[in-house]
């Protein structure tokens, strides 16, 4: 019994730990956002009125700031998202996978640029969150976009089944891949396997993907399959079709 209540106030401590964590890191992001944009906002300006009398190092200096500076502003945005998702109130319901992927795609901006190959035949519902698991779609969508190989498609595809209580999607692509030491690390925050130089990013999409998934009851890993390319895969709760 003792151990128990031990147990149960350890328990407590870590949340409120978690909890004081991200609000550190909410507020952090918030506050930071003010000077970074004068920050940028006087570095633009000196470019756009005295750029005719710097030379090319100093020319090179201010293109490094403002590069840093909107580095910076995407890490302090996929912080603030990755934050608010502990706050978001959760709100499932049926949701039809097409009807999701659909929204995914439209934020990509240009949807008609990037088609995916969908099933045919009729796939399962699940009950979840829609923003989120759009928003979390979005990320991996975009993602298989970014890593496809030089002068290639990015070739996804879905596919999706239903087990028992569950509804198993795989998105697969045909970009660089992903070594298998490799695929689990790359959901942590920030962790990113290559240069700026070779595919710009932040490490937060994967990150903010398995935080939305697993809010939502699910999972999310990667696997190999045949031939170039990787494969997402998600379970989430299937919808029972009993009202929501």
């Amino acid at each position: 019994m003792e151990k128990t209540s031990a147990l149960e106030i350890e328990l407590e401590h870590l949340r409120r730990k978690d909890a004081e964590t991200e609000k550190l890191l909410s507020v952090t992001a918030h506050n930071l956002r003010e000077p970074l944009r004068n920050v940028l906002s006087y570095t633009q300006l000196l470019h756009k009125e005295h750029a005719a009398g710097l030379d090319p190092a100093a020319l090179h200096y201010l293109s490094q700031i403002e590069l840093g500076g909107r580095r910076l502003v995407a890490i302090l945005d996929g912080l603030s998202s990755m934050t608010s998702l502990d706050s978001r109130e959760l709100r499932p319901r049926g949701v039809a996978l097409k009807t999701a992927f659909d929204g995914a795609q439209r934020q990509l901006g240009n949807p008609e640029e990037w088609p995916i190959e969908f099933p045919v035949e009729p796939v399962p519902d699940i009950y979840a969150d829609s923003e989120m698991v759009i928003d979390a779609i979005h990320r991996l969508l975009d993602n298989a976009i970014k890593f496809r190989r030089a002068g290639m498609p990015a070739a996804i595809s879905v596919r999706a089944e239903q087990n028992g209580a569950e509804v198993e999607i795989a998105i697969a692509d045909q970009g660089i891949g992903v070594g298998e030491p490799y695929r689990e690390k790359c959901f942590g925050l920030f962790k990113r396997l290559h240069s700026q130089a070779e595919f710009p990013g932040e490490g937060i999409g994967l990150a903010f993907a398995r935080k939305a998934i697993e809010k939502n009851g699910g999972r999310i890993w990667m696997e190999a399959h045949e031939g170039p390319g990787i494969t997402v895969k998600l379970v989430l709760p299937a919808h029972s079709g009993a009202g929501d």
